[in-house]
């Protein structure tokens, strides 16, 4: 993905958010869920920053952006749990966005964890 100027331009913004739109599909289509399964939005904030997208499932939380990008990915109990203090924030780098796969493997260790499966099988997030 590159650098980031700290004021984008609308076009950048755009070219950012679609493709983190397509990253966090692609995540979603990894861990097999379908449309109505999961919720992704984007907030395009202000003029100073690059704003949010996210991926948010029933047990998987995963927000691309920020002030200075990055991603951030957490377990959650439900697609209502936006702020999650029960469960810890993990990052991965911006660049990380060029390869979905990596980002549904990050996310699926958080669940095997979750679920006492790291080393048996691997975890759902139905």
């Amino acid at each position: 993905m590159g650098t980031y100027e700290m004021y984008p331009s609308a076009s950048k913004k755009e070219e950012f958010h679609k493709k983190a739109r397509k990253s966090l599909r692609e995540v979603a289509k990894q861990f097999g869920l379908e449309k109505g399964q999961y919720d992704l939005r984007t907030n395009k904030a202000g003029i100073a920053v690059f704003g949010e997208t996210t991926l948010h499932t029933e047990r998987l939380y995963i927000q691309v952006g920020g002030s200075l990008p990055t991603i951030l990915y957490r377990l959650c109990d439900g697609r209502k749990d936006y702020a999650s203090l029960k469960y810890q924030n993990n990052f991965l780098p911006i660049d990380t966005l060029n390869n979905p796969a990596e980002i549904a493997a990050a996310a699926r260790i958080l669940l095997d964890r979750q679920n006492g499966w790291i080393g048996k099988r691997r975890g759902r997030l139905g």
